[in-house]
């Protein structure tokens, strides 16, 4: 086997053989890394809409927390409600 692999080594058939290999592990791995930027983002968004549940508590507790703040967030919670759904069927397996 270590004889015929030596003798493949040469040819150009082995060469290509490794380059694809070479691409192969270059797709998994930049897959690997997108898989985990969309954990990474569902988990902010999921954080951006819990932070919205507390502001809106606390507001109701202290009325001095500014109006504008909690339009700010509401803006950000409705993106990140727009987002979730899309970032979910991206990791759904196909």
């Amino acid at each position: 086997m270590n004889i015929a692999t030596a003798a493949l080594s040469t040819t150009s058939i082995y060469s290509e053989i490794a380059r694809i290999n070479q691409q192969i592990n270059t797709i998994a791995n930049d897959a690997e890394k997108g898989i985990l930027h969309l954990n990474r983002t569902i988990k902010i968004c999921e954080e951006i809409v819990h932070l919205n549940e507390e502001l809106i508590r606390r507001k109701s507790i202290n009325p001095l927390i500014p109006d504008t703040l909690i339009s700010f967030l509401n803006a950000a919670v409705a993106h990140a409600e727009k987002t979730l759904p899309l970032v979910r069927a991206a990791l759904q397996p196909s």
